[in-house]
């Protein structure tokens, strides 16, 4: 709650060990717009939970870093899925997500 009315752009929380993350709309900075978790252990089920972020309609998020976590290719689908109605983000970093095949690739 304390981050949802401050002017934070951008967020990094890069090499920091997360394994589970949770979104919760209510909660998230309103002017977020550039959001780094590179260098965790991201998973399908975290792309559960940024998915939500970016469904959302008033999203002001333009850039996600998720390079070197271990993100497959169910987790790439996800946020595609998600991404299908999103017209902020305009930069997503995936690489080094080893688990990543050829078909998630072209998803």
């Amino acid at each position: 709650r304390a981050l949802r009315n401050k002017p934070i752009e951008t967020l990094r929380c890069s090499r920091c060990s997360l394994e589970l993350i949770e979104i919760d709309k209510e909660h998230m900075p309103h002017n977020l717009q550039h959001l780094h978790l590179d260098g965790n252990n991201i998973n399908t089920d975290g792309c559960r939970e940024l998915a939500k972020l970016l469904q959302e309609g008033n999203t002001t998020l333009t850039t996600l870093n998720l390079n070197h976590n271990n993100i497959d290719d169910d987790g790439v689908e996800i946020l595609v899925d998600a991404l299908r109605n999103n017209t902020s983000l305009k930069d997503l970093y995936l690489s080094n997500n080893n688990a990543i095949s050829i078909e998630g690739m072209k998803a």
